[in-house]
């Protein structure tokens, strides 16, 4: 079967992938519709003895035993010899800016010939965005950032598992296995490739990321601090965290000690975002009214920069603003010390304004934030300072 070729070249995939998503799908569709068709035409990954065959086929870095230090990562896969390429690759930390990646904002033809001829697949791409030449363990990647007997489970969902590790939140995500992981099909190379980019774009947004001079910025989404691709059995310091949080909170996930040898993982390692909103307990109205401005604009913030659904609600229309709704409801069940009735009536009617409302833009206009914003020079979202 005839295949497209993709240039072996970090930008090219992050080019590619841009460029798919504003041509194809910025008129119609929301950008980040994540569950829809690959990213860039590749060789596609498979639930199949194949597929194994290719992954079983990397061999897995070893730690160096000796100095102590971490796995040996940040190299660049053989055939990779595009200068600007090393420069990316060899970089501390990971990808923060597409500006740095020299991406043309042209489009340009849909097959991009390589220089060897050849199509990369999806997960060899995966591997490229995360600095690897070859998946590593889990335990290798965890110990970046603690040690074993520290590691704490901290939640999870339907496609994986959140720990936190040191000062860290990894949510660990197995991917093209055959197995099912709790009832459902594991994730393709080309759904987590394009997961990746997604927080590089969001990543972005930070006011301390790329141009200084960017027109959209926001610091209100967890920064994402690296990926690792890993391989392997569920390691013992996650499985027995995962027992710990069993026995406090009954999981509804799968025991992860079924996986095999085979079978691969995506780490995103991202900041520790503390309590989630469900648990954490508001002090007053104030404090309720300072969490529902900064959602409101970063989500207009990365609506105007880059088209942003929030991916939980995406088959509903007007998503961020039923999210909205959504976050005032659970405000709304806190019932904080100094909850008053005024409180619960404000609250109340900027929920039911919210409904007439098409985008988090529009939101930031309604009476509810008008003491808490402040306009610069002009409307965008990007110049509204909260007070």
């Amino acid at each position: 079967m005839e295949q497209n070729c993709i240039v072996h070249d970090l930008s090219a995939i992050l080019e590619r992938w841009k460029i798919s998503k504003f041509a194809r799908f910025a008129s119609s569709k929301p950008l980040f519709d994540i569950m829809e068709t690959p990213l860039v035409p590749s060789v596609h990954s498979c639930c199949t003895s194949s597929n194994n065959i290719l992954h079983s086929s990397y061999r897995t870095p070893e730690k160096d035993r000796v100095s102590g230090t971490h796995p040996k990562r940040r190299t660049i896969p053989s055939g990779f010899t595009d200068n600007s390429l090393k420069n990316i690759v060899s970089e501390a930390s990971i990808v923060t800016s597409f500006s740095e990646l020299n991406i043309n904002e042209e489009p340009n033809d849909t097959s991009i010939p390589s220089s060897s001829g050849e199509a990369m697949t999806a997960f060899s791409q995966l591997l490229l965005v995360c600095r690897q030449s070859a998946p590593v363990t889990l335990a290798e990647a965890f110990s970046t950032y603690c040690k074993p007997e520290s590691i704490m489970k901290l939640g999870e969902g339907t496609f994986g598992e959140a720990f936190r590790a040191g000062s860290t939140a990894c949510k660990v995500v197995p991917f093209d296995g055959t197995s099912l992981v709790n009832g459902e099909t594991q994730k393709k190379s080309e759904e987590v490739l394009e997961e990746a980019l997604i927080c590089l774009t969001l990543n972005n947004l930070r006011a301390d990321r790329g141009d200084n001079m960017k027109e959209n910025s926001c610091d209100g989404f967890i920064e994402t601090k690296d990926f690792w691709v890993c391989q392997g059995p569920y390691d013992p310091s996650l499985i027995s965290a995962w027992e710990d949080w069993d026995a406090k909170c009954g999981s509804e996930n799968d025991h992860p000690n079924g996986f095999s040898s085979e079978q691969c993982y995506i780490v995103f390692v991202q900041a520790d975002g503390g309590r989630d909103l469900e648990n954490f307990a508001l002090l007053d109205y104030n404090e309720a009214c300072s969490l529902l401005v900064q959602v409101t604009a970063s989500l207009a913030v990365a609506e105007c920069a880059c088209e942003f659904e929030h991916r939980d609600l995406h088959c509903f229309p007007k998503t961020n603003v039923v999210w909205l709704v959504y976050v005032v409801d659970i405000v709304l069940r806190k019932k904080y010390p100094s909850f008053a009735p005024r409180d619960d009536m404000e609250l109340r009617a900027f929920k039911k304004r919210l409904t007439s409302y098409d985008s988090a833009r529009d939101c930031l206009a309604d009476s509810f934030f008008s003491d808490l914003l402040s306009e610069g020079e002009d409307t965008q979202p990007s110049s509204l300072l909260l007070l």
